[in-house]
């Protein structure tokens, strides 16, 4: 209700305050063109009512109206109509455009909701895979510690094996040669009996 008054008023002020300027124009003009009222005539009945009675007559005022009228309609009071129209559509116009940028606004919204949920997803797959050849390569690092120490296991295994058959080797050899020795010193001793016999 307040915007109806609101754009009245809007469209009224320049018609009124031009049909106020004709009136009071034509007023002044019949008044300095006119002169004082002469006794006896009809004016002068007016003069005695009131101080400025005989300078307001009713063909002046009709004057008055008539060309407030005239300055009323040359300058727009018939397309109040049009202008509240146009202001109306004005404002529908603002309100659309508003409802157009709000919109565009909630777009722009999504479309950066949607753009920082696509590089969190991103970001959470950089980080799976890192995980993942993280998880890779301990594995293969675990087996290859694991290798390592089985060749170590197996080498130290080989060693001790082999330290062993040069034990056994050694102490088959001390053997033997403590047999030959004794079958030596047994054949010595058997060639040194015989002789005193013989």
């Amino acid at each position: 209700m307040r915007s109806i008054f609101g754009d009245i008023l809007a469209a009224l002020w320049l018609p009124l305050f031009s049909g106020t300027v004709a009136a009071a124009i034509t007023w002044l003009v019949w008044y300095y063109a006119g002169g004082p009222a002469v006794p006896g005539s009809e004016a002068a009945k007016l003069c005695a009512k009131a101080p400025l009675a005989c300078y307001i007559t009713p063909s002046a005022l009709h004057y008055c109206i008539l060309h407030s009228g005239i300055f009323i309609t040359l300058t727009g009071g018939p397309d109040i109509m049009l202008f509240i129209r146009e202001r109306r559509r004005n404002e529908r116009e603002r309100r659309e455009t508003e409802e157009r940028r709000q919109e565009e606004r909630k777009e722009a919204e999504e479309r950066r909701r949607e753009e920082r949920k696509e590089a969190e997803e991103r970001r959470q797959q950089e980080q799976e895979r890192y995980r993942q050849e993280q998880e890779r390569y301990e594995r293969m690092f675990n087996l290859l510690q694991t290798a390592l120490e089985q060749a170590h296991t197996e080498r130290r295994l080989a060693e001790e094996r082999a330290a062993e058959e040069r034990r056994l080797a050694e102490e088959r050899y001390r053997q033997d040669f403590a047999n030959l020795l004794a079958q030596f010193t047994a054949t010595i001793a058997g060639g040194v009996r015989q002789e005193p016999g013989a």
